[in-house]
């Protein structure tokens, strides 16, 4: 779905229920949601319970509830306290509770870190790899060591969010952990770990990054060819240039 940009406009008519409003977030039509968007921000607060009455109703990973989920991201602080909520009870719904994480996470208000932290080990892997996604953009170093842990989680996707939450913090204590991780079973966390490595600078990657691009996946090779170019260190580049050639690594 192509990206959608925000304009703000005034209060809605009486004649513009918020129900109203959450079947435009629902068209395909951008300048219908447009509208219905515009709309939900001047409710603000007022939106927040029939967003989550709305996203209750939405089987998990739809296109809609996406919509709707980034719809009660973008109300902000308001909606900060309900979302802590619902990822701190163990009773929710676990699709909602991976939705509140990662919409935490959008929002960026550090009062969440501590509830993403334990979020963090949560029992549902959805709730887990949302958390640690998250805690990656509100970029606070004390979760660095806690979610280098999580590399060794048994779900692969939970081990992509903790290499891509390392490269957002651009901790140095990261490198290693994520060297190792360039050895993962799951082509997406190779992929992460090499673009993380490339994030972080530290020219300890370079040998295991050049290795790396005799990987059997396209995909790995490109992420570990954009690492080294970001890392700009001379044998990495000279690494490169072969691997560009078709050249045999020595």
């Amino acid at each position: 779905m192509a990206a959608r940009t925000t304009r703000s406009t005034g209060r809605p008519s009486d004649m513009e229920s918020i129900e109203d409003v959450i079947r435009m977030l629902k068209e395909p039509d951008d300048k219908i949601w447009q509208k219905g968007h515009d709309m939900l921000q001047a409710y603000g607060s007022d939106a927040l319970q029939p967003l989550l009455a709305a996203l209750r109703q939405e089987e998990p990973d739809s296109e809609t509830r996406y919509i709707l989920r980034s719809a009660l991201g973008s109300l902000g602080e308001p909606a900060v306290s309900i979302l802590l909520d619902i990822l701190g009870n163990p009773n929710e719904d676990s699709a909602l509770r991976h939705d509140a994480a990662y919409e935490l996470g959008d929002i960026g208000d550090k009062l969440a870190l501590p509830a993403l932290l334990r979020a963090s080990d949560d029992q549902d892997s959805n709730v887990r790899w949302a958390a640690i996604y998250s805690l990656g953009n509100l970029g606070d170093a004390e979760v660095v060591e806690p979610i280098i842990k999580a590399l060794s989680d048994e779900y692969g996707q939970v081990r992509w969010a903790v290499a891509e939450a390392l490269g957002k913090l651009g901790d140095g204590r990261a490198v290693l952990p994520l060297i190792q991780a360039l050895q993962d079973e799951v082509t997406p966390v190779r992929v992460a770990a090499a673009l993380a490595l490339g994030q972080l600078g530290d020219t300890q990657a370079v040998e295991p990054l050049t290795n790396l691009l005799q990987d059997k996946e396209l995909y790995v090779c490109e992420a570990t060819a954009a690492a080294l170019k970001e890392l700009g260190d001379e044998q990495g580049l000279r690494a490169l240039a072969r691997y560009k050639h078709g050249k045999k690594l020595n």
